[in-house]
C-alpha cells in the first residue's frame, strides 16, 4: 500500500489549514478530495447573510453541518427557518421576530445568542429562550424584560457565564431577590437609567464569581453606581473580579475620573483595563499604578490625556503586558526614560513622534526598544496631530532609517501604518517578506510619493499573500 505524503495525512492537512488566509480556502479546496475534506469545514465555519439571495441557502442547507456562527443581517424569513445546522454554536440577528426565534430554538446546541431588538409586539419570547439548553452567553443591544416575562429572564440568568444588558428599555426586579447567579463571570451594560441602578446593583451582587465588568455610563448613573459598588466590592462580594471596561458616554468630550477613581482605588487586583471619555489624571494614575505588576491588557487609546510620560511608564513597568492600545508616545521619552519591560507583548497600538531636528538620531533608538518586543503579532504605528506641528509623523520605514533592526519581529502578522507617510520600495518590501515570515497583512500606504510604484509594491506582497 503506496504511503501517503505528509499533505494529505487529515492531521497535519487540518494543521496547515488553519494557518491558510480565508480568501485562499476555496482554491485549496479544489486541490484534491482529501483537501476538499480538511477545507471545506473551515469555509463554512462562518456565515454572514447580509442581504437577501447573497449566499444561496440551499448551499448553506448542504453545508448545514459545517456551520458554526451564522449571522443574519437581514430579514429573516420562512427559508431561513428551514435551514438545519446541527452543529451551530452562535447566531446573530438583527431583530427578534416570530421567524428568526423559531429558527434559533430549533437548534438546541447554541451557545451564544446576540440581537439588537425585539420587534414591537413580539411576546413570549423569553419562555422560548429558556429552553435552549446550551445557551451560556447572552447579548442584547436594547433589552426588554417586561413584567409578565421578569422571573422567566432572571431564571435564564442563572446558568449564564456573559450578558450583555445593553440599553435596558424595560427592566422589572421580578423574583430577583430569592435567585443567585453563580456561572456568571462576564457582564457588560450600557445605557443604565438611574432608576435601574439598585436593581443592577443587586443583581450584581448575587454573582459572586464575577471576574470582567463593562460599562458605559452617562456621569449621573455612573455617581450612583460607584457608590454602590464601591460599598459592595469592600464588603468582598466580588473576590475574583479583575478586568474592568469604562467608558463615559453622553459627556461631550471627555468626563471627569473621580468616580472611576473611587472604582480603581478599592479594587485589589487589576489584570485587564480599558478606559474611554474619561480625563485620565495624574491622581488617577497615581491609584492605577499599583496595578502594573499584574496589568495584562491596558487600552486607553480613547483617553488623550493619557501623556507620553504616562505611557513610558506602562511600557516600562508592566512585565506581564501582552495587549496595549495607547495614545501616543515623543521619541525623548522611549530615550531618556528606563528600558521597556513588557517583553510580553504581543499586540501594540501607539502613535510615536519625532523631532524633525533629531530624528535621524532617534529613531534608530527607538527602534532599538521595539525590536526587544520579539513576541509582537499586531504593531500599529499610527501618525499623531498636535499643534503646532512641529514633529515628523511616526517612523520613516526604510532600511537606510533602521527598518533592519525589526529583524527580530519574527512573529509579527499585522502591520498597520495608520495615515503615516511611507517612501518604502522594493528593497524593504522585499526585506519584509524575507524577514517577517508570518506576516499576512499590512494596512496603510507603503509608498506616498509615488503611486506607481506603490501599485507595484503591493503586488510584490500579494503574491508572497501578504494583503495590501
Amino acid at each position: 500500500m503506496p504511503s501517503l505524503h505528509p499533505l494529505e495525512i487529515p492531521e497535519i492537512l487540518l494543521g496547515v489549514a488553519s494557518y491558510v488566509p480565508v480568501h485562499n480556502l476555496p482554491a485549496c479546496a479544489r486541490v484534491s478530495k482529501i483537501w476538499h475534506q480538511a477545507f471545506i469545514p473551515l469555509i463554512w465555519k462562518d456565515v454572514r447573510l447580509f442581504t437577501d439571495g447573497a449566499i444561496p441557502l440551499g448551499a448553506i442547507h448542504s453545508h448545514g453541518k459545517f456551520v458554526k456562527n451564522l449571522q443574519i443581517c437581514c430579514r429573516v424569513k420562512q427559508e431561513h427557518v428551514a435551514l438545519n445546522c446541527q452543529n451551530l454554536t452562535s447566531v446573530y440577528v438583527s431583530r427578534l421576530c416570530a421567524d428568526s426565534l423559531e429558527f434559533i430554538t430549533k437548534h438546541p446546541s447554541v451557545t451564544q445568542l446576540r440581537f439588537l431588538e425585539p420587534i414591537r409586539g413580539l411576546s413570549g419570547y423569553w419562555d422560548k429562550l429558556i429552553g435552549l439548553p446550551n445557551l451560556k452567553d447572552l447579548r442584547v443591544v436594547v433589552l426588554e424584560v417586561m413584567e409578565q416575562d421578569a422571573d422567566t429572564f432572571w431564571q435564564l440568568c442563572t446558568r449564564l457565564e456573559r450578558l450583555d444588558m445593553g440599553h435596558p428599555r424595560v427592566l422589572v426586579r421580578g423574583n430577583l431577590s430569592s435567585m443567585e447567579f453563580p456561572s456568571l463571570y462576564e457582564l457588560r451594560m450600557n445605557g443604565l437609567h438611574e432608576s435601574d441602578v439598585r436593581l443592577v446593583l443587586d443583581f450584581m451582587q448575587r454573582c459572586p464569581n464575577l471576574r470582567s465588568l463593562r460599562w458605559a455610563l452617562t456621569e449621573s448613573v455612573l455617581q450612583l453606581f460607584a457608590q454602590g459598588f464601591v460599598q459592595l466590592y469592600s464588603a468582598g462580594t466580588w473576590p475574583h473580579l479583575q478586568n474592568l471596561s469604562a467608558r463615559l458616554s453622553g459627556s461631550g468630550d471627555y468626563g471627569d475620573d473621580s468616580d472611576l477613581s473611587k472604582v480603581i482605588g478599592v479594587m485589589q487586583r487589576i489584570t485587564s483595563f480599558k478606559a474611554s471619555s474619561f480625563s485620565f489624571t495624574p491622581e488617577l494614575m497615581d491609584l492605577f499604578r499599583p496595578h502594573f505588576s499584574n496589568l495584562q491588557n491596558l487600552n486607553v487609546c480613547q483617553a488623550t490625556t493619557f501623556t507620553s510620560a504616562m505611557t513610558q511608564e506602562v511600557m516600562s513597568s508592566c512585565p506581564l503586558l501582552t495587549s496595549f492600545k495607547g495614545v501616543t508616545i515623543d521619541a525623548i521619552d522611549i530615550t531618556q526614560g528606563r528600558p521597556w519591560t513588557c517583553l510580553k507583548l504581543k499586540l501594540l497600538k501607539l502613535g510615536f513622534c519625532f523631532d524633525p531636528s533629531t530624528i535621524d538620531r532617534m529613531q534608530p533608538l527607538v527602534l532599538d526598544q521595539l525590536s526587544r518586543l520579539t513576541r509582537l503579532e499586531d504593531l500599529e504605528v499610527y501618525s499623531w496631530r498636535q499643534e503646532p506641528l512641529n514633529f515628523q509623523e511616526g517612523f520613516d520605514l526604510r532600511l537606510e532609517h533602521g527598518l533592519g533592526k525589526l529583524s527580530t519581529l519574527r512573529q509579527l502578522r499585522i502591520l498597520d501604518l495608520g495615515d503615516s507617510k511611507q517612501n518604502m520600495g522594493e528593497q524593504e518590501v522585499d526585506w519584509i517578506i524575507e524577514h517577517w515570515k508570518c506576516l499576512v497583512r499590512i494596512y496603510g500606504r507603503l509608498n506616498t510619493m509615488a503611486p506607481n510604484v506603490e501599485k507595484a509594491l503591493a503586488e510584490r506582497l500579494n503574491r508572497h499573500d501578504i494583503a495590501n
